[in-house]
């Protein structure tokens, strides 16, 4: 690096093999006492500091403060340098005086052994626009890396399940996170936070958990909302990949298992000014560990495993959005209960096929179920416009909309409802569980058993049934206005 040399009128009356000590004593001039020597500090510490020992040519400045001379020198941290004090009197309007007492109107070079020419004669050109002496230019100052640190996760969780039990490690793999705080212009307020959802995943992109924490009650901050854990993940170029080392899963297609219930929080650091009033804020460096009153039921159509967050933490810079429609409390509705019943999945194409489960393995999700038999001509055409509907859906990246089929226990040929389906569920109904008279038993009048095939039926998220579509009671359908029906289901607000 290149030292900028700042010339200052210094007479030495002694030399110290690179340092430079205090100007010798001398008569008065231009009204300032002469400055007597000045002692030689220690070393160098920290930039600027007093008293330490001056080498290589660093300038030093002189200051009238509190009625006394003294000379500063500037040091990088690091270098030798020397401070020297002369302790004469002035005045705070007296120009820099040099060892002899006269004006400084010049200045010999300090040169790189830290030595000057005492015998040098002084410059009595004018004064450049420069000459006031100024310190080295500083290097830049290391502030760390640049841009915020990755959110890490640290630990794993422990599940049991087709009676082993298995890990999932995510140790040291990036998380991805979505916070939101309410925007406050209170100089001195905190913002509070309205949502957290946290993922992380193995490199390979398997084994993906999500976790999601909401408004609770006043004064209980962010609470446990929802988990889902992907034992198969559905690929982007087609296909499925299994998370490794976890149970073979009997199903096929993708696996998430969703959580039932559950009770945690999150401790949310605070966010104070400026962060709680801007728009995207970086809480750096904090530390997230959800906690679970007790380990929750995570739940794929007929199987579940209990999830336990103990072992997982995360780590690192967290971003956050700022709104001033962030809502940061929340009084829950009560969960309304959806009808209870499991029968069998007989869709090949279906996730769930084969395998035993209810309405509530799409809890958390708008849900339109149709009553259809497998030999009604309508019922075809509506399992048909089911099917559609739910293509229509995902097309549109609603992924929380359900199209559920609940076939007659009066069957003749299961497979002609199969051949207008790809993949939504056909739950086969028995004598003995009767899902169709528990779906119908609110609306029950003059039509019963096969006569209240058409039917349909829509819930929202919560369990609250939001739509009834009465059956004509001869096997005839209005295909439009079921659609319609259909339709104010899915397109429903949360």
């Amino acid at each position: 690096m290149l030292r900028k040399f700042l010339k200052i009128a210094i007479f030495a009356a002694a030399l110290t093999p690179a340092c430079v000590g205090g100007g010798g004593a001398g008569g008065g001039g231009g009204g300032a006492a002469a400055m007597p020597g000045g002692a030689v500090g220690t070393a160098c510490a920290t930039e600027g500091q007093a008293g330490c020992t001056f080498a290589n040519g660093h300038a030093v400045t002189e200051s009238c403060t509190g009625g006394t001379w003294t000379q500063v020198a500037v040091c990088e941290t690091g270098s030798p340098c020397v401070v020297t004090t002369v302790g004469a009197a002035c005045a705070v309007n007296d120009p820099p005086t040099d060892a002899g007492g006269t004006p400084d109107s010049g200045a010999s070079t300090i040169d790189g052994a830290g030595s000057a020419d005492p015998g040098a004669a002084k410059d009595t050109a004018q004064p450049q626009p420069d000459a006031q002496p100024k310190p080295d230019a500083q290097p830049p100052k290391d502030t760390g890396p640049a841009g915020p640190q990755p959110l890490v996760a640290m630990g794993s969780f422990t599940a049991s399940i087709d009676g082993g039990t298995y890990t999932v490690d995510y140790a040291g793999q990036v998380a991805s996170a979505l916070a939101a705080h309410k925007l406050t212009t209170n100089p001195i307020g905190v913002a509070c936070f309205g949502k957290l959802q946290l993922s992380v995943q193995k490199p390979d992109g398997t084994c993906r958990l999500d976790l999601v924490f909401g408004p609770g009650p006043p004064g209980q901050g962010l609470v446990f909302k929802s988990a889902a854990f992907h034992a198969r993940q559905a690929q982007d170029g087609g296909g499925v990949k299994d998370c490794a080392g976890w149970t073979k899963e009997p199903a096929s297609g993708a696996v998430v298992y969703q959580s039932v219930g559950g009770t945690g929080a999150i401790a949310m650091p605070l966010l104070a000014q400026p962060g709680a009033g801007q728009s995207k804020a970086t809480l750096p460096d904090v530390t997230l560990q959800p906690t679970l009153a007790a380990p929750v039921t995570m739940k794929f159509l007929g199987r579940s495993f209990k999830l336990d967050l103990a072992g997982l933490t995360f780590g690192g810079d967290l971003q956050s959005a700022g709104s001033a429609q962030t809502v940061c409390e929340k009084v829950e509705p009560p969960k309304v209960a959806l009808p209870e019943f499991a029968l069998q999945d007989i869709n090949p194409g279906s996730a769930g096929y084969n395998t035993i489960y209810g309405l509530k393995a799409f809890a958390g999700k708008r849900i339109v179920v149709a009553l259809v038999s497998d030999w009604c001509n309508s019922c075809l055409a509506q399992v048909k416009l089911m099917q559609q509907l739910q293509d229509t859906a995902a097309a549109q990246g609603k992924t929380d909309v359900q199209m559920v089929l609940v076939a007659d226990k009066q069957k003749s040929n299961p497979a002609n409802l199969v051949k207008q389906v790809k993949n939504i569920p056909i739950l086969q109904d028995t004598a003995a569980v009767n899902a169709w008279g528990k779906l119908n038993e609110k609306h029950a009048g003059k039509n019963t058993g096969s006569a209240i095939r058409n039917s349909g039926f829509g819930y929202a998220k919560d369990g609250t049934e939001i739509m009834y579509f009465a059956p004509s009671g001869t096997g005839s359908l209005n295909l439009t206005a079921f659609q319609q029906a259909a339709e104010k289901v899915i397109n429903t607000a949360d």
